[in-house]
């Protein structure tokens, strides 16, 4: 066959095939366009879902990032996919829980937060990672569409009742670190200690100004995952190990901060009144009784006193 008739073959085909598509849609036009049914949002939930299943947890935040409708289920699986990319498998932490061989007889809740945060969140950089993972989770679901449905509230009650064993230990550390690091610029002050350089030391108060800082930032946190919980009631007459320490710390950090404080004879809460330490602690977001213990009033109330119940 010549070239010419290859040609004119070739322009046959092109017309009859735009004919039948003028008909579904115009020539040019994927001719299948309407056969295929566009990926629904329900599909890429499912298929989200199968990915955390085979932990593939970064595959399923792509996929979720291309769900267009807000949902508790899109919550939900994003909580997921979060807390495993970060190490925090949910579903890992509940069998490591049931297989621990540190429980037995009646399981307290007490006893399954202590369990999991004492062997979940490891230390260090994989410890903050893991941390951060679980406070963006919380604050995450505590704005999902339904926030007070059942199975966001009771995850946000177990993960609220994992950060808080965390973040009363660190609080602990991090007072322990304020406090010796007061009394040592209380000790060596000169003059006034109205600057920095005359307070030796006063570098070594920021590490420990920054832990706190966390702290205040995670039990805000826990305050708000845990304030529906049934099993978490701090205003309860018989209170357990976690409600205790949470109504302790509402109790005796939540007095505001005064700008001199009545210290007695404690080094620590004496070097408040520096003003090189006051440069560093800010009260103006200090308010007695507004349910919020500021960074301010962890360092002012709870040094040398019971904030945690221990």
């Amino acid at each position: 066959m010549g070239d010419f008739y290859r040609s004119l073959l070739f322009s046959m085909l092109v017309v009859s095939s735009c004919s039948i598509a003028l008909s579904i849609g115009g020539c040019g036009q994927n001719l299948f366009k309407g056969l295929v049914e566009a990926e629904t949002d329900e599909q890429r939930l499912a298929e989200a879902e199968n990915l955390i299943d085979e932990k593939n947890y970064s595959g399923a935040l792509a996929q979720l990032q291309k769900v267009d409708s807000d949902s508790n289920q899109k919550r939900l699986l994003q909580a997921a996919a979060q807390l495993g990319v970060a190490g925090l498998s949910v579903f890992d932490i509940i069998i490591g829980i049931i297989d621990g061989e540190q429980l037995s007889g009646n399981i307290t809740f007490d006893q399954i937060f202590q369990y999991a945060s004492a062997s979940l969140f490891g230390s260090g950089e994989t410890k903050s990672t893991r941390l951060e993972a679980m406070r963006e989770s919380i604050s995450m679901l505590l704005q999902a569409p339904q926030p007070d449905e059942r199975r966001i509230n009771n995850l946000n009650c177990f993960l609220g009742g994992l950060l808080t064993f965390v973040a009363i230990e660190d609080g602990n550390t991090a007072l322990s670190q304020v406090s010796s690091s007061l009394a040592t610029i209380n000790s060596n002050a000169v003059g006034s200690g109205a600057t920095a350089a005359e307070c030796p030391g006063v570098e070594e108060l920021d590490s420990g100004l920054s832990q706190i800082a966390t702290v205040q930032n995670s039990l805000s946190i826990v305050f708000a995952a845990t304030a529906n919980c049934s099993f978490i009631n701090t205003e309860a007459g018989d209170l357990n190990q976690v409600e205790s320490q949470l109504s302790s710390f509402q109790t005796v950090g939540d007095q505001g901060c005064v700008e001199t404080p009545d210290c007695g004879d404690s080094a620590a809460c004496q070097a408040l009144s520096l003003g090189c330490v006051g440069e560093k602690i800010d009260t103006t977001d200090a308010v007695a009784g507004d349910g919020v213990v500021s960074s301010c009033e962890l360092v002012q109330n709870c040094i040398g006193s019971s904030c945690f119940g221990n």
